[in-house]
């Protein structure tokens, strides 16, 4: 599966395209961005979105295949 991970930092669009072996280990990513300094501010399935401080972070997944 693969997601892809959009970051707006001063006034910038970054993009990121991270791959995971299944689903467990997407949610393992999610988990441990929780845990770190971001703030979850949305969750809805395989979307996630996250702030910290003025960083803002939209996580989006889909199976391959």
């Amino acid at each position: 599966m693969k997601a892809v991970l959009v970051l707006f930092k001063d006034g910038k669009v970054v993009r990121r395209v991270k791959r995971f072996p299944d689903w467990k280990a997407y949610e393992r990513f999610l988990e441990g961005l929780a845990r770190g300094r971001w703030e979850r501010t949305y969750r809805s399935g395989a979307y996630l979105e996250a702030r910290r401080g003025e960083l803002y972070l939209e996580v989006l997944a889909k199976e391959e295949g």
